[in-house]
């Protein structure tokens, strides 16, 4: 009876917490903050907790490709960009290929008031508020809702429409 007793209690919950459990390898995480343009991305890319590194710039087609690879080698990629006049297709792809994507409502990354914007301030500015995002504030970025493929059509459609007709 002593020895049943003696199982019961080394198989409680807070024993089993200290004890080493085999858990499958997580994969390391890579934060990338997208300033999104027609011709070329500048990219703010963080590796788990390290310090961003410099910014860089894509052409659109490269940049999925570089995706896709840190996702082959084992990264765990979660990306943010502001949502504008491109619509979503980013995002799409970016998510058909694996990684977290987040769309965000656009604003002003000059927290500081500098009056200096460039591409790569805003890229890096994006990143500290993804990183934070992750970290669990869930205040750090305004996500926007990403609408249907069939929504989208129709919004641009009805935004077609209102051009014209002030054109007219």
């Amino acid at each position: 009876m002593s020895a049943n007793m003696h199982k019961r209690i080394l198989s409680t919950a807070a024993v089993a917490i200290g004890q080493p459990v085999n858990h499958p390898q997580r994969k390391p995480l890579l934060k990338i903050a997208i300033d999104a343009h027609l011709a070329w991305h500048v990219i703010a890319l963080q590796e788990e907790g390290s310090s961003p590194k410099p910014p860089q710039r894509f052409r659109p087609a490269d940049f999925l490709k570089w995706i896709a690879q840190k996702l082959a080698a084992g990264w765990s990629v979660v990306t943010c960009y502001e949502a504008g006049p491109f619509g979503y297709v980013l995002h799409r792809q970016l998510t058909a290929l694996g990684a977290t994507n987040y769309v965000i409502r656009p604003r002003n990354w000059d927290e500081q008031h500098k009056r200096v914007k460039t591409d790569r301030t805003d890229a890096l500015s994006m990143l500290d508020a993804l990183d934070r995002f992750c970290a669990g504030n869930r205040k750090a970025l305004a996500l926007v809702r990403v609408p249907t493929e069939l929504e989208e059509r129709r919004r641009s459609q009805s935004r077609l429409r209102q051009s014209l007709r002030r054109d007219l």
